[in-house]
């Protein structure tokens, strides 16, 4: 860093280790064309999952707000339903290196989410209608945050790599 003309602070040095670590990234996917950091970044997506439960569970809090639910039940209950799409997920995940085929993921995706509709309509004990527009509301917000997710994983595993 000397020779750029740059102080050595934390700071700098930190900027400086990330813009090295980035070169090497760029470098790793020109040579294996991108497999290790798929490799990575698939390995943070059930982490950055985990982590952004507790906002997911505040969300529900907010729109089941008339209910007399605690927090804490509202987190039990998304442990539940993201342990299901897991289990559900792990299924079909072996069904796929099983027969080589992508056709069990528009199924795999169609009896999550009706599991998910089942399982607000019994927890929370609400009209269809109510039910299905929340349903609707909450799979909006939780693919907005999946998103966000998906963004910040991205960039922390192309820059840790």
């Amino acid at each position: 860093m000397d020779s750029l003309g740059y102080q050595k602070t934390f700071w700098n040095t930190f900027y400086y280790q990330q813009v090295i670590n980035t070169n090497k990234n760029i470098e790793q996917i020109m040579i294996d064309g991108g497999k290790a950091y798929i490799k990575t970044l698939t390995s943070y997506i059930s982490i950055s999952l985990f982590i952004f439960l507790p906002f997911f569970a505040l969300f529900l809090k907010l729109v089941y707000i008339r209910r007399n639910y605690t927090y804490m039940e509202h987190l039990i209950f998304v442990f539940h339903v993201q342990t299901v799409f897991f289990l559900l997920f792990l299924l079909f995940y072996l069904l796929n290196l099983i027969t080589k085929t992508d056709a069990f993921l528009v199924v795999f995706f169609i009896l999550f989410l009706l599991y998910l509709y089942k399982a607000l309509r019994f927890f929370y004990k609400q009209s269809r209608l109510k039910t299905i527009l929340k349903f609707i509301i909450l799979n909006s917000f939780y693919l907005f945050l999946a998103t966000f997710g998906f963004i910040v994983v991205a960039i922390f595993s192309f820059v840790t790599a």
